[in-house]
């Protein structure tokens, strides 16, 4: 899906620097002239992407979503303002949305769901047999809960949509096609899919400062990444050579010391993922199966715990006494307040600390387990990381809604998910190339589980259970679950039939 922004990047990068002054500070996403997304193509989806020769008059394309206090962009990504303001999100949005009217005839209509509400409403219309909706637009929990309930389509069952092209992330639905079908896809239509990944932000003032090269052979962090290097082991003495009791106190306080890491514990199997390892995979003929905590899994569980359970370095959130009771803002303030070394977090994050904070960071991947692993794995959020599929009730609009959601990932490639790029690093004011590699090689090498997504067996909750616990017997626990995962494994194969 994002084949074509390796060089895309490096130019709005480029033109970032030009556009900020040093005194230059951004609350809210930047406003410049949208002519650099909209001057960018791609020969590669060009070539692939068919235009159908279909117009539709004075249709409507009705999707519903999240509110926008639930995702920043969960409106801003479908519809804009009445007309072009400079801000280049909505202006490309103003664009692409002018696009597929002149093109297909088709006006794009956005719902935000105002109660989270959107699973029962599209099951109720389901089970009512009412066509309200034709797209969809939700996080992976609640599109995969829509699709084991028989209430989406299949999408790679049309000559409309193409499933394999680079405007779609290709790691998702591969990752996510059971039985023949994918039911919802990621992709460069919207922006928050790209928000919710997971990656790690380090303090790059205090790697200087604290002298913290001397952990990596004097070198810094990105060739280390570079270089296939970046490990859990890595990311463990930085995160403890630059710890510190600073206030002298007895005891690590959130508020007054020097942290290594600070995280949730849902950063426990992000970490894991790290490695490659999934709960849930598929076997030599396709079918689901569960991968079993053999002696490489227990091996990698027992390394994350090393990091992220060293009382002296690194600090959970949900572990934080916060005086306001809000321990994630104590948690981000950590951070964001150089009390932190480094944070495990969402890519959204990038743009809260630019704009609320004084803290000169960088982008890195999540590590991984060996240097001689094939690769970085970036796991999602599964309950926020959007995905869109079409309701089974849509009939009447059916051909259409592919032909203009095949449209909107196409037209997406080239003005929106490069506009969220540029609008993240314009927030950072980047000066450094090698961030912009590092945001894109998070962007890359998603991670996608299906006994996550799906919580087979409840297993989206069940390693953060061992986060900051004196209970590090994982295999005991695992097979405590064994039942409950088989159980949910048999109904997810008997909804789709694998």
């Amino acid at each position: 899906m994002k084949r074509i922004l390796s060089a895309l990047l490096t130019a709005l990068m480029l033109l970032t620097i030009v556009a900020c002054t040093p005194n230059e500070t951004n609350s809210t996403p930047a406003t410049e002239s949208t002519a650099t997304s909209t001057d960018v193509s791609s020969d590669v989806s060009e070539e692939i992407y068919k235009k159908p020769d279909k117009f539709y008059k004075d249709r409507t394309l009705s999707i519903l979503g999240k509110r926008e206090g639930a995702h920043f962009y969960s409106e801003r990504q479908w519809i804009y303002n009445e007309e072009l303001d400079g801000e280049i999100i909505n202006d490309n949005v103003f664009i692409r949305n002018e696009w597929i009217k002149e093109t297909f005839g088709v006006t794009i209509e956005y719902t935000a769901d105002t109660e989270y509400f959107i699973l029962d409403t599209v099951i109720q219309n389901k089970n009512a047999d009412f066509d309200e909706y034709d797209l969809v637009c939700d996080g992976l929990t609640t599109m995969g809960s829509l699709a084991i309930q028989g209430a989406l389509d299949p999408l790679n069952d049309t000559e409309y949509i193409n499933v394999e092209a680079p405007y779609w992330d290709t790691r998702c639905t591969d990752a996510l096609t059971i039985g023949d079908n994918v039911y919802f896809l990621a992709g460069d239509a919207f922006i928050t899919d790209d928000e919710y990944t997971y990656c790690v932000l380090y303090n790059k003032t205090m790697f200087q400062d604290l002298a913290l090269n001397s952990e990596t052979d004097g070198k810094d962090v990105y060739t280390v990444v570079d270089e296939g290097k970046w490990t859990y082991d890595v990311y463990g003495k930085l995160s403890k050579a630059a710890a510190a009791d600073i206030d002298g106190v007895s005891g690590m306080s959130h508020e007054s010391d020097r942290w290594g890491i600070v995280s949730d514990t849902g950063c426990v199997y992000v970490m894991m993922a790290g490695s490659g390892y999934k709960t849930i995979g598929f076997d030599g003929d396709g079918e689901l199966i569960v991968n079993p905590l053999d002696e490489n899994a227990v091996n990698v569980f027992n390394a994350v715990s090393e990091v992220l359970n060293r009382a002296e370095s690194s600090k959970y959130a949900e572990r934080i006494v916060a005086s306001d009771g809000q321990y994630y803002a104590a948690a981000e303030r950590m951070f964001g307040e150089n009390r932190s070394f480094s944070q495990i977090c969402k890519v959204n994050s990038v743009s809260s600390y630019a704009s609320n904070f004084d803290v000169d960071f960088g982008v890195l991947p999540i590590p991984k387990y060996t240097d001689d692993q094939d690769g970085y794995y970036n796991s999602v959020a599964c309950l926020h990381f959007s995905t869109i599929g079409i309701p089974t009730t849509n009939t009447e609009d059916a051909e259409m809604t592919r032909v203009v959601m095949e449209a909107l990932a196409y037209k997406g490639q080239e003005l929106i998910t490069p506009a969220y790029i540029e609008t993240t690093l314009k927030l950072k004011k980047l000066q450094d190339e090698r961030d912009v590699k590092m945001l894109e090689l998070v962007l890359r090498t998603r991670s996608f589980d299906i006994g996550v997504i799906y919580d087979i067996g409840k297993l989206s909750g069940f390693h953060g259970k061992f986060a900051a616990t004196g209970n590090t017997n994982i295999t005991s626990e695992w097979q405590g679950i064994q039942g409950a995962i088989e159980v949910d494994l048999n109904k997810l194969k008997a909804a789709f039939n694998s």
